[in-house]
């Protein structure tokens, strides 16, 4: 029913010639099937023009991700062109050209040296009034050891609890940097998408967990009289912690 491709690798806009031909056979033939097309594309933004999105808007273009590393000083110094000069303020010129045009994240790869500068990023972004104009934001680790900005699984099991405790420490940077974006409008919701957890008891009863805590016999009682909760997950059911914790069993999925 619908098809959606993401032109990403590199800089996919150094060749816009073979996005505006693939795009424009895949949209031919997704209209011949009865099928919605749609496009997107990961790119550093600088070649990201208001001229390139208008070109490419009738082919299907949606969405774009772009990568501003915090504040101009900081951004600059991680992503600059070969003669040295920063990217950033061409970046930002562009994204106040096209943004309402497209849905844009921006994407903002953090370490330890890098959060402030992120904060700033988030305050810019909000001053400009981009969280109006479908600009959204994402944020990613990245290890200060390492050149790449993902760690790959061979270093992961080479130095296991030291680069464990290292990302622990930046998920829980980034969980505050989204909630303080979320703040200022520019992640739309931090709340996971299920709305409730069933959780199986030994005599084959269940109780559904609200994301506030609140504990219900059934997922139909969920935001109805206050009488009808059968207790809250920090306290348990009828207000004995040890009821939910020997009579209810939860699959190791579940936990995880």
């Amino acid at each position: 029913e619908r098809l959606f491709i993401s032109y990403y690798g590199s800089e996919p806009l150094s060749n816009l010639k073979a996005i505006v031909e693939t795009a424009t056979d895949l949209k031919a033939f997704c209209q011949e099937k009865g099928i919605r097309f749609r496009f997107g594309m990961v790119t550093s933004g600088v070649l990201l023009t208001r001229k390139v999105v208008l070109h490419l808007l009738p082919l299907g273009f949606v969405t774009a991700q772009i990568t501003i590393d915090g504040n101009q000083q900081t951004h600059d110094a991680s992503r600059p062109f070969q003669n040295g000069k920063g990217t950033y303020a061409l970046i930002m010129k562009n994204l106040s050209e096209y943004a309402g045009l497209i849905h844009t994240d921006v994407l903002s790869v953090v370490d330890e040296s890098r959060i402030t500068a992120a904060y700033e990023l988030i305050d810019t972004l909000a001053e400009k009034g981009y969280a109006l104009r479908r600009v959204r934001m994402k944020f990613s680790p990245v290890s200060p050891t390492y050149d790449n900005e993902s760690i790959a699984a061979a270093q992961w099991f080479f130095d296991d609890g030291q680069l464990m405790q290292a990302r622990k420490e930046m998920i829980i940077e980034l969980a505050k940097l989204s909630i303080y974006a979320a703040e200022k409008g520019l992640v739309d919701d931090l709340r996971p998408k299920h709305t409730w957890c069933a959780m199986q008891r030994h005599d084959g009863r269940h109780f559904t967990l609200e994301p506030s805590g609140k504990l219900y016999t059934c997922p139909t009682l969920i935001g109805r009289n206050p009488q009808y909760e059968a207790g809250h997950i920090s306290t348990g059911f009828g207000g004995i912690d040890t009821v939910i914790k020997a009579q209810y069993t939860r699959s190791q999925k579940c936990l995880s």
